[in-house]
């Protein structure tokens, strides 16, 4: 396997990706299920922006750093 431009070994690099989730990701209770998935799976997440409908016909946004 060679390096990268920078030098770098690819497969060194751990897996991280971004994916978002919109629509009624709270109360389906669809956003806690995709967490879960995760960590049972043995992976990682962190949150970095959600935001939540006001209203219950709201939708709600989530974008979350896998890895």
């Amino acid at each position: 396997m060679g390096a990268d431009a920078d030098g770098s070994n690819p497969l060194s690099q751990p897996f991280r990706e971004e994916v978002e989730v919109r629509g009624h990701i709270i109360d389906s209770l669809i956003l806690p299920k995709i967490l879960d998935e995760i960590s049972a799976r043995g992976g990682s997440f962190s949150i970095r922006d959600v935001q939540i409908g006001h209203h219950r016909t709201d939708p709600s946004h989530a974008a979350v750093l896998v890895g």
